[in-house]
Protein backbone atom coordinates (compact mmCIF):
# COMPACT_ATOMS: atom_id res chain seq x y z
CA UNK A 1 0.00 0.00 0.00
CA UNK A 2 2.88 2.37 1.03
CA UNK A 3 4.37 1.94 -2.58
CA UNK A 4 1.59 2.71 -4.32
CA UNK A 5 0.60 5.92 -2.75
CA UNK A 6 4.28 6.69 -3.36
CA UNK A 7 4.21 5.70 -7.13
CA UNK A 8 0.63 7.50 -7.70
CA UNK A 9 1.41 10.82 -5.20
CA UNK A 10 1.42 12.77 -8.91
CA UNK A 11 -2.11 12.09 -8.98
CA UNK A 12 -3.36 11.21 -6.10
CA UNK A 13 -1.64 13.42 -3.77
CA UNK A 14 -3.13 13.13 0.40
CA UNK A 15 -3.14 16.52 1.86
CA UNK A 16 -3.34 14.27 5.22
CA UNK A 17 0.13 13.09 4.84
CA UNK A 18 3.68 14.17 3.29
CA UNK A 19 5.23 12.28 0.41
CA UNK A 20 8.42 12.43 2.74
CA UNK A 21 6.85 10.84 5.54
CA UNK A 22 5.20 8.05 3.25
CA UNK A 23 8.55 7.32 2.15
CA UNK A 24 10.42 7.18 5.39
CA UNK A 25 7.58 4.90 6.40
CA UNK A 26 8.18 2.48 3.56
CA UNK A 27 12.42 2.45 4.22
CA UNK A 28 12.08 1.93 7.69
CA UNK A 29 9.60 -1.11 7.16
CA UNK A 30 11.72 -3.01 4.44
CA UNK A 31 14.22 -4.14 6.90
CA UNK A 32 11.48 -5.35 8.90
CA UNK A 33 9.84 -6.90 5.95
CA UNK A 34 13.75 -8.57 5.20
CA UNK A 35 14.28 -9.96 8.46
CA UNK A 36 10.43 -11.71 8.63
CA UNK A 37 9.67 -12.83 5.27
CA UNK A 38 13.68 -12.59 3.00
CA UNK A 39 11.39 -14.73 0.31
CA UNK A 40 9.40 -11.73 -0.28
CA UNK A 41 11.86 -9.31 0.16
CA UNK A 42 14.13 -10.62 -2.56
CA UNK A 43 10.78 -10.45 -4.59
CA UNK A 44 9.66 -6.98 -4.17
CA UNK A 45 13.21 -5.75 -5.00
CA UNK A 46 16.88 -6.69 -6.11
CA UNK A 47 19.29 -6.40 -3.07
CA UNK A 48 23.27 -6.46 -4.02
CA UNK A 49 24.35 -9.78 -3.92
CA UNK A 50 27.68 -10.98 -2.98
CA UNK A 51 29.65 -13.16 -5.61
CA UNK A 52 30.44 -15.72 -3.12
CA UNK A 53 26.49 -15.68 -1.61
CA UNK A 54 25.12 -16.28 -5.19
CA UNK A 55 27.92 -19.48 -6.41
CA UNK A 56 27.01 -20.89 -2.96
CA UNK A 57 23.14 -21.12 -4.12
CA UNK A 58 23.60 -21.96 -7.22
CA UNK A 59 22.83 -25.63 -7.96
CA UNK A 60 25.11 -27.72 -9.08
CA UNK A 61 26.62 -27.90 -12.49
CA UNK A 62 24.68 -25.16 -13.27
CA UNK A 63 25.44 -22.09 -15.57
CA UNK A 64 23.82 -18.85 -14.47
CA UNK A 65 23.15 -16.19 -17.47
CA UNK A 66 21.92 -12.62 -16.56
CA UNK A 67 21.12 -10.29 -18.98
CA UNK A 68 20.60 -6.34 -18.47
CA UNK A 69 19.31 -4.10 -21.32
CA UNK A 70 20.46 -0.83 -22.23
CA UNK A 71 19.07 1.70 -24.41
CA UNK A 72 22.34 1.25 -26.61
CA UNK A 73 23.19 -2.89 -26.36
CA UNK A 74 22.57 -6.14 -23.81
CA UNK A 75 24.88 -7.18 -21.35
CA UNK A 76 25.45 -10.42 -19.97
CA UNK A 77 26.93 -11.67 -17.34
CA UNK A 78 27.71 -16.10 -17.09
CA UNK A 79 28.65 -17.26 -13.77
CA UNK A 80 29.49 -21.01 -12.53
CA UNK A 81 30.44 -22.29 -9.59
CA UNK A 82 34.35 -21.92 -10.61
CA UNK A 83 34.03 -18.59 -13.37
CA UNK A 84 31.95 -15.18 -14.19
CA UNK A 85 32.50 -13.85 -17.42
CA UNK A 86 30.63 -10.64 -18.79
CA UNK A 87 29.71 -10.35 -22.46
CA UNK A 88 28.39 -6.99 -24.29
CA UNK A 89 25.87 -7.57 -27.26
CA UNK A 90 25.81 -5.33 -29.49
CA UNK A 91 21.90 -5.27 -30.19
CA UNK A 92 20.28 -1.90 -31.00
CA UNK A 93 16.79 -1.39 -30.02
CA UNK A 94 15.91 -2.09 -33.48
CA UNK A 95 17.62 -5.26 -33.19
CA UNK A 96 15.62 -6.25 -29.70
CA UNK A 97 12.65 -4.75 -31.15
CA UNK A 98 12.75 -7.65 -34.28
CA UNK A 99 13.05 -10.60 -31.89
CA UNK A 100 10.21 -8.91 -29.39
CA UNK A 101 7.95 -9.28 -32.46
CA UNK A 102 9.22 -13.06 -33.59
CA UNK A 103 8.46 -13.51 -29.15
CA UNK A 104 5.07 -12.38 -29.35
CA UNK A 105 4.27 -13.68 -32.76
CA UNK A 106 5.23 -17.02 -31.55
CA UNK A 107 3.12 -17.12 -28.33
CA UNK A 108 -0.36 -15.44 -30.48
CA UNK A 109 -3.17 -18.12 -30.45
CA UNK A 110 -3.09 -19.60 -34.56
CA UNK A 111 -5.05 -17.51 -36.59
CA UNK A 112 -4.86 -14.24 -34.83
CA UNK A 113 -2.53 -11.78 -36.36
CA UNK A 114 -0.11 -9.16 -34.69
CA UNK A 115 -2.52 -6.01 -35.40
CA UNK A 116 -2.31 -4.17 -31.97
CA UNK A 117 -0.08 -1.44 -32.83
CA UNK A 118 2.62 -2.57 -30.85
CA UNK A 119 4.92 -1.57 -33.61
CA UNK A 120 5.39 -5.39 -35.24
CA UNK A 121 5.84 -5.87 -38.94
CA UNK A 122 6.10 -9.25 -40.90
CA UNK A 123 9.84 -8.34 -40.82
CA UNK A 124 10.39 -9.76 -37.58
CA UNK A 125 13.36 -11.88 -36.34
CA UNK A 126 13.20 -15.69 -36.25
CA UNK A 127 14.37 -18.29 -33.78
CA UNK A 128 17.88 -18.22 -35.24
CA UNK A 129 18.33 -15.09 -35.56
CA UNK A 130 17.29 -14.61 -31.48
CA UNK A 131 19.75 -17.42 -31.00
CA UNK A 132 22.82 -15.55 -32.83
CA UNK A 133 21.96 -12.26 -30.83
CA UNK A 134 21.30 -13.75 -27.25
CA UNK A 135 23.26 -17.26 -27.10
CA UNK A 136 25.95 -17.62 -29.83
CA UNK A 137 28.10 -14.96 -28.48
CA UNK A 138 28.15 -16.31 -25.02
CA UNK A 139 28.17 -20.33 -26.10
CA UNK A 140 32.12 -21.19 -25.34
CA UNK A 141 31.22 -19.46 -22.17
CA UNK A 142 28.16 -21.79 -20.62
CA UNK A 143 30.58 -24.88 -19.33
CA UNK A 144 27.74 -26.65 -17.49
CA UNK A 145 25.40 -28.57 -18.51
CA UNK A 146 22.01 -26.87 -17.11
CA UNK A 147 21.06 -23.66 -17.72
CA UNK A 148 19.61 -20.57 -15.80
CA UNK A 149 18.40 -17.51 -16.83
CA UNK A 150 17.73 -14.36 -15.44
CA UNK A 151 15.62 -12.09 -18.62
CA UNK A 152 16.03 -8.35 -18.40
CA UNK A 153 13.21 -6.19 -19.75
CA UNK A 154 12.08 -7.08 -23.42
CA UNK A 155 13.68 -10.41 -23.26
CA UNK A 156 11.13 -11.67 -20.06
CA UNK A 157 8.93 -12.63 -23.16
CA UNK A 158 11.29 -14.51 -25.16
CA UNK A 159 11.11 -18.53 -25.15
CA UNK A 160 14.91 -19.22 -24.81
CA UNK A 161 13.80 -22.69 -25.10
CA UNK A 162 12.71 -22.42 -29.01
CA UNK A 163 15.87 -20.52 -29.57
CA UNK A 164 17.65 -22.58 -33.08
CA UNK A 165 21.26 -23.06 -33.55
CA UNK A 166 21.39 -22.94 -37.24
CA UNK A 167 24.77 -24.53 -37.64
CA UNK A 168 23.93 -27.46 -35.43
CA UNK A 169 20.48 -27.75 -35.82
CA UNK A 170 19.10 -27.81 -32.25
CA UNK A 171 16.92 -25.66 -30.27
CA UNK A 172 18.20 -24.32 -27.22
CA UNK A 173 15.95 -26.72 -25.17
CA UNK A 174 17.43 -30.21 -26.60
CA UNK A 175 21.37 -29.32 -25.43
CA UNK A 176 20.29 -27.99 -21.70
CA UNK A 177 17.30 -28.30 -19.44
CA UNK A 178 16.40 -24.43 -18.68
CA UNK A 179 15.24 -22.66 -15.66
CA UNK A 180 13.91 -19.46 -15.14
CA UNK A 181 14.71 -17.01 -12.06
CA UNK A 182 13.19 -12.98 -11.39
CA UNK A 183 17.07 -12.57 -9.76
CA UNK A 184 20.24 -13.69 -8.43
CA UNK A 185 18.00 -13.03 -4.71
CA UNK A 186 15.80 -15.68 -5.46
CA UNK A 187 17.71 -18.44 -6.02
CA UNK A 188 18.42 -19.48 -2.61
CA UNK A 189 14.69 -20.29 -2.07
CA UNK A 190 14.15 -22.60 -4.76
CA UNK A 191 15.71 -25.41 -3.47
CA UNK A 192 13.48 -25.00 -0.12
CA UNK A 193 10.44 -25.56 -2.89
CA UNK A 194 11.84 -28.80 -4.80
CA UNK A 195 9.47 -31.49 -4.66
CA UNK A 196 11.04 -34.66 -3.35
CA UNK A 197 11.82 -36.73 -5.90
CA UNK A 198 10.10 -40.48 -5.80
CA UNK A 199 8.27 -42.96 -7.66
CA UNK A 200 7.67 -42.49 -11.66
CA UNK A 201 6.19 -39.20 -13.24
CA UNK A 202 3.28 -37.96 -13.49
CA UNK A 203 2.13 -36.68 -16.78
CA UNK A 204 -1.44 -35.24 -17.81
CA UNK A 205 -2.26 -34.83 -21.12
CA UNK A 206 -5.58 -33.67 -23.70
CA UNK A 207 -8.02 -33.21 -20.61
CA UNK A 208 -11.61 -34.03 -21.63
CA UNK A 209 -13.45 -30.10 -19.93
CA UNK A 210 -17.06 -29.43 -21.46
CA UNK A 211 -15.73 -25.47 -21.98
CA UNK A 212 -12.56 -26.37 -24.47
CA UNK A 213 -11.86 -28.87 -27.15
CA UNK A 214 -9.80 -32.08 -27.34
CA UNK A 215 -6.44 -31.28 -27.87
CA UNK A 216 -4.66 -34.52 -29.84
CA UNK A 217 -1.74 -33.02 -30.04
CA UNK A 218 -1.35 -32.61 -26.78
CA UNK A 219 -1.94 -36.26 -26.27
CA UNK A 220 0.23 -37.50 -28.78
CA UNK A 221 3.23 -35.15 -27.16
CA UNK A 222 1.99 -35.99 -23.40
CA UNK A 223 2.25 -40.08 -24.82
CA UNK A 224 5.98 -39.74 -26.10
CA UNK A 225 6.88 -37.64 -23.10
CA UNK A 226 5.44 -40.53 -20.54
CA UNK A 227 7.12 -43.08 -22.55
CA UNK A 228 10.61 -41.38 -21.91
CA UNK A 229 9.82 -41.76 -18.38
CA UNK A 230 8.90 -45.35 -18.55
CA UNK A 231 5.52 -44.40 -16.96
CA UNK A 232 1.51 -44.07 -18.51
CA UNK A 233 0.15 -40.86 -19.73
CA UNK A 234 -3.28 -40.15 -18.17
CA UNK A 235 -5.09 -38.67 -21.25
CA UNK A 236 -8.85 -37.51 -21.45
CA UNK A 237 -10.93 -38.12 -18.34
CA UNK A 238 -7.92 -39.70 -16.37
CA UNK A 239 -6.33 -36.20 -16.86
CA UNK A 240 -7.69 -34.92 -13.60
CA UNK A 241 -6.38 -32.08 -11.61
CA UNK A 242 -6.67 -33.59 -8.04
CA UNK A 243 -4.04 -36.19 -9.42
CA UNK A 244 -1.58 -33.15 -9.55
CA UNK A 245 -2.53 -31.37 -6.25
CA UNK A 246 -2.37 -34.88 -3.92
CA UNK A 247 1.10 -34.69 -4.38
Amino acid sequence: DLRRRIANWDEEPQPDVRLADLQRQYEALMPRVQATSPEYASLTGVPVQELDAVRKALPENTTLVSYFVTPFSVHAWILDKETLDHVRLLLSEAQLRRISCWAADLARPRGVRLTDGNGCSADSANAAEAYAELIEPLRSKIRKERLMIIPHGELHYVPFAALYDEKRKRYLVEDYPITYVPSASTIRFLHEKESPVGGVALVLGDPATASQPRLPGAAREARKVAAKLHTTAKLGEEAQESLLYRL
